[in-house]
């Protein structure tokens, strides 16, 4: 899995005695590497992720050290560390709350600690987990794509009771695995570990041992897809009911089909309010307490939908309901 701040913290406090300056600070941060930095003019160098550390040898008034910390946020730091003795004794209230309001989190470093120590740990700790992310991101597109070797396969014990993540978007994540397969980011986390921004995703349904690893994607996708469709920024595919068949579909004359039988309802409200009657078991109360409408309005656009469909309340509710749901999938078959 990606290395956290949360890990290191956890990590670096038992060993090195670091603590954090801002306990109301998230640390689901991924950190990429450690930058050593005492001169602000240099954070233009770093490429995101980075924890920086400082010694304060050149920056050791409050006001600068606050302007290092605001520089190292503005370009991309997950956090800043601050070796405390020698050059800087404390840090101010000011920099703290700038740090809380701004989610940026501050260690405090003893300076007993050996910087060398303390560098080595982090490197060799990101390095290991940087390659184990490229054996587990190329078994993870292996599996996707159905093209496990051997060696692979005994991989993939790490994955059980996972789940699997798909965006359109690249996640700032903590995942076991990355791979991008056909313009889409899959990631693989644990249930517990979902990230925190993100715009549009769908989840997959706990993965077992075993797996069908197509099947799982094609979860993870018609999750995404539903999502979409949805308007909303998380789906999970327990949760996605009929669209699971409508997007399972292959034949686009089938949509097609679909939309020609519902062509005759053009009038927005009675499409609305006959749906929402399908849906919930053709009951007229649910649907006007769901639309707030009176129940006489219910019956009116009811009816007229059932005239213009020549619809039967003996056998075909289901077959008019799965034709919204094609419908709503068109635009979204090819992603």
């Amino acid at each position: 899995m990606a290395l956290s701040l949360q890990h290191f913290y956890q990590k670096t406090h038992e060993k090195y005695h670091v603590t954090l300056a801002t306990p109301d600070t998230p640390l689901d941060q991924t950190i990429t590497w450690v930058y050593m930095m005492e001169d602000v003019n240099n954070l233009s160098f770093i490429r995101g992720g980075e924890l920086v550390i400082t010694t304060g040898l050149v920056s050791t008034d409050e006001e600068t050290l606050l302007n290092m910390t605001k520089e190292s946020k503005r370009n991309g730091a997950c956090g800043i560390g601050f070796f405390l003795g020698r050059y800087v004794s404390t840090l101010s209230d000011t920099l703290i709350d700038w740090c809380t309001t701004h989610q940026f989190p501050a260690f405090i470093i003893p300076w007993e600690v050996p910087l060398v120590d303390l560098m080595q740990y982090y490197c060799e700790k990101i390095l290991s987990e940087q390659q184990e992310q490229v054996l587990m991101g190329s078994v993870l597109f292996s599996a996707l794509t159905g093209n496990l070797s051997p060696d692979e396969k005994s991989h993939l014990d790490a994955f059980t009771n996972g789940h699997l993540i798909a965006s359109k978007s690249a996640l700032q994540m903590a995942s076991f695995a990355h791979a991008y397969v056909e313009g889409i980011h899959y990631y693989l986390c644990r249930s517990h570990i979902m990230p925190k921004r993100y715009e549009v995703i769908g989840v997959s349904n706990p993965i077992g041992p075993n797996a069908n690893w197509p099947g799982i994607r094609a979860q993870a996708m018609r999750a995404l897809k539903t999502a979409f469709i949805r308007s909303l920024s998380m789906m999970h595919y327990r949760d996605i009911g009929l669209y699971n068949v409508a997007l399972s579909v292959k034949d686009p004359q089938v949509f097609y089909e679909a939309k020609n039988r519902l062509s005759a309802l053009t009038d927005v409200t009675t499409r609305l309010v006959f749906r929402t009657y399908l849906e919930q078991a053709k009951s007229v109360q649910k649907t006007a307490d769901l639309l707030f409408l009176h129940r006489n309005t219910v019956n009116y656009h009811v009816g007229k939908a059932k005239r213009l469909l020549s619809f039967s309340d003996t056998g075909n509710d289901l077959t008019v309901l799965l034709d919204f749901y094609l419908v709503d999938c068109m635009p979204y078959v090819e992603m």
